[in-house]
């Protein structure tokens, strides 16, 4: 059975909402991503995950408005078009990726039950 995430990592380009494990896997893998925010999430935090994001450089972020806009398709052509920018948004992506999540997991729950009053 393949993963999802297989395929982020051998697709040219993704195209995908911005949730927390969205974009925890996109920077994972390395995919090169244009991150379109659910608009109706609570609190707009898609929003704020696929900011967190593309200030680095690590995916493209488009409103659902500017889709629907039509204005997806270009700026997909235009990335299509370049290896480099791609290249890079896949490094970018991948450089933001925290690898150590099970022990902060871990020692986080340790700590709550460690914890003297």
């Amino acid at each position: 059975i393949m993963k999802p995430n297989l395929y982020m990592a051998a697709a040219d380009v993704c195209i995908l909402r911005a949730g927390a494990v969205t974009c925890a896997e996109l920077e994972a893998v390395g995919a090169c991503g244009i991150l379109i925010p659910y608009p109706y999430a609570a609190h707009d935090h898609q929003t704020f995950n696929a900011r967190s994001i593309e200030k680095y450089g690590g995916c493209l972020m488009m409103p659902d408005s500017d889709v629907n806009d039509g204005k997806l398709a270009p700026v997909l052509t235009n990335l299509l078009s370049d290896s480099q920018k791609r290249s890079d948004m896949r490094s970018k992506a991948q450089s933001l990726a925290v690898r150590d999540t099970t022990t902060r997991i871990v020692e986080a729950i340790d700590e709550v039950i460690n914890k003297k009053d």
